[in-house]
């Protein structure tokens, strides 16, 4: 604490750093009233060797801060609350119909995920995209209006960054403006 106060007070001090501010996790902030299309309003870390940043307005920051670790930003503006945007409507199709997509067992991970249980067994299987891959067949083929996920989207007992394995395992959906719901199931808490 005693360094980062030394920098703060030094920024503070130096004309060209007016409005910055180092932050505990060492990235330096500029805060700011804007409200525009370009302002960064988010910043997160996401940690994993698979990362999928599938969120509108959300983008990965070339460079690693280490080798299983990313930041992604989101640019944009805020609702008057202070949350991001978010537009997704619901709507019937013509015909008055509304198919809805069950999903459940997904089992993603921060990594690339472990095939258990195969046929015919694959050396060096990558479960999540195996999973994604079919996520998408099902997708093209079935056309959903909601997707509703009903417990176990992660592997909450073997991965490191939940965030980073619920981002990938809705990157389907969110990638499709498909509107989606969660019901959590026992594999979805992190111990970590």
């Amino acid at each position: 604490h005693t360094a980062y106060r030394r920098q703060r007070q030094m920024c503070i001090r130096d004309s060209n750093y007016n409005n910055w501010e180092l932050r505990f996790d060492g990235i330096w902030a500029k805060y700011d009233k804007s409200n525009s299309e370009d302002a960064i309003t988010n910043v997160q870390y996401l940690f994993g060797n698979d990362i999928i940043e599938p969120r509108a307005d959300w983008t990965l920051v070339n460079g690693n801060i280490n080798s299983n670790a990313k930041i992604t930003v989101h640019r944009g503006p805020l609702n008057e609350k202070g949350d991001i945007l978010k537009k997704v409507p619901i709507l019937l199709q013509q015909n008055d119909e509304f198919k809805i997509l069950q999903v459940s067992d997904l089992h993603f991970n921060s990594d690339f995920g472990t095939c258990k249980d195969q046929v015919n067994e694959e050396h060096g299987c990558k479960a999540d995209a195996k999973t994604l891959s079919f996520l998408h067949q099902v997708l093209d083929l079935e056309s959903p209006d909601l997707v509703v996920l009903t417990g176990d989207i992660i592997d909450g007992f073997n991965t490191m960054d939940y965030q980073t394995a619920i981002l990938k395992a809705l990157s389907p959906f969110i990638s499709r403006s498909i509107p989606f719901a969660i019901a959590l199931g026992e594999n979805d808490k992190n111990q970590y």
